[in-house]
């Protein structure tokens, strides 16, 4: 738990220093995946995928995240577009 713990944080500092880091989101969804935290890991996935929408792992891990979880997410982007 405390290798997750750690590895997240580095993940959102990369994030911070590069926000257009995808790999900075989407090891980040995986650290939160790994987790079983899945409505984090499909937010981290979706941040990755509007960086690089095209990237079909992205895409795949977003799918996949969203499906785990048990209501439907409101991204902080598309709440902000409504």
């Amino acid at each position: 738990r405390g290798e997750l713990k750690r590895a997240l944080e580095l993940f959102k500092l990369i994030t911070v220093i590069d926000n257009s880091s995808v790999s900075g989101y989407f090891n980040m969804g995986m650290v939160h995946w790994a987790d079983s935290n899945y409505r984090a890991a499909a937010e981290a996935f979706f941040q990755a995928a509007l960086r690089s929408p095209d990237d079909q792992e992205v895409l795949r891990w977003a799918a996949l995240a969203k499906k785990y979880t048990s209501r439907s997410i409101v991204y902080k982007d598309e709440a902000k577009s409504k």
